[in-house]
């Protein structure tokens, strides 16, 4: 695990080849946290789903996605913010990982332990969040 905080951030546009770079960094910072290998695997397949969605959002008008990599003592987050990105439109959400809940990708969901959907301002997100130990309860 990492001693201290640190903060990636990267933008990328409609070219899908951009996804799997991206997924190499957000797994090699897990990596790099300590998380093994089944948990790494499953938090880089949960950003490659959000990333391809992100992708089909894009336009002239809005034609890049930013995501910004955080790692704090105790978790990881995966964020990824678009304009045109869909996400409820009432607030923040939270839902705790495998909990079924039809307005939410199960798969995504059964891959982290949360995952944050957020609508403000013009911005959507979606942050994956990934526990170095034993995830809490559902909140």
């Amino acid at each position: 695990m990492t001693t201290g905080r640190t903060h990636t951030e990267l933008k990328f546009s409609g070219d899908s080849r951009f996804i799997s770079g991206i997924r190499a960094a957000v797994e090699f910072i897990a990596a790099r946290d300590g998380l093994g290998d089944a948990d790494r695997e499953s938090l880089g397949a949960a950003w490659e789903t959000v990333a391809r969605n992100c992708i089909t959002g894009l336009s002239e008008q809005h034609p890049l996605c930013r995501v910004l990599i955080d790692d704090f003592d105790d978790r990881m987050e995966v964020r990824l913010e678009h304009p045109s990105f869909s996400a409820p439109g009432f607030g923040a959400t939270t839902v705790a990982a495998g909990m079924p809940d039809e307005s939410h990708n199960l798969d995504i969901t059964r891959r982290v332990d949360r995952v944050l959907y957020d609508a403000r301002n013009g911005t959507a997100s979606v942050t994956l969040v990934k526990f170095f130990t034993k995830k809490p309860p559902a909140s």
